[in-house]
């Protein structure tokens, strides 16, 4: 049931995008399809063309057709454009360690180039010291704006997934 739901809110997104291959992937999926998230991604990447898939694990998932809690459910946005650069990362064990976390994330990506750079955040809500953290960026970045939502689950995994790429 996960790869055929990935593959049908993947080609949706495309259809209703209106593109036959996406630059980057916005993927949501909650925690009943935790199993087989890396075979979700991969179909997913297959689907839209592209290797610039990111998201993450989360209780309940809204989208224009609605809302879905404590069920399985995957949304996905596609995004094309001669403009946009995405630069998808992937920080590790930032487990407690707020400000010390912004400044390796800081480290791992390339500078901000423009006014127009922004940074989008999946953290996981369950260990990440948010306060910290966001003004750890707000040093190494002043002035990029930061946008996102926490990574959650239903209480069954005790931690969360954010993904980059099919990772």
């Amino acid at each position: 049931a996960t790869l055929s739901a990935a593959t049908a809110a993947a080609r949706q997104a495309m259809d209703r995008a209106g593109i036959a291959q996406a630059d980057f992937a916005l993927v949501f999926a909650t925690i009943p399809h935790a199993s087989l998230y890396t075979r979700m991604l991969e179909r997913i990447a297959d689907t839209v063309r592209t290797r610039h898939v990111v998201g993450c694990s989360a209780m309940g998932i809204f989208t224009s057709e609605g809302e879905v809690e404590d069920e399985p459910a995957i949304a996905v946005l596609v995004l094309a454009s001669d403009a946009l650069v995405a630069t998808p990362f992937l920080v590790r064990s930032l487990r407690q360690q707020g400000g010390l976390a912004a400044r390796r994330l800081a480290r791992m990506l390339p500078s901000p180039r423009s006014s127009q750079d922004f940074l989008m955040l999946f953290p996981d809500t369950l260990t990440l010291q948010a306060g910290p953290f966001l003004d750890g960026l707000c040093l190494s970045w002043p002035g990029v704006p930061v946008v996102g939502g926490g990574a959650s689950e239903n209480g069954s995994q005790m931690h969360t997934y954010q993904w980059c790429g099919t990772e």
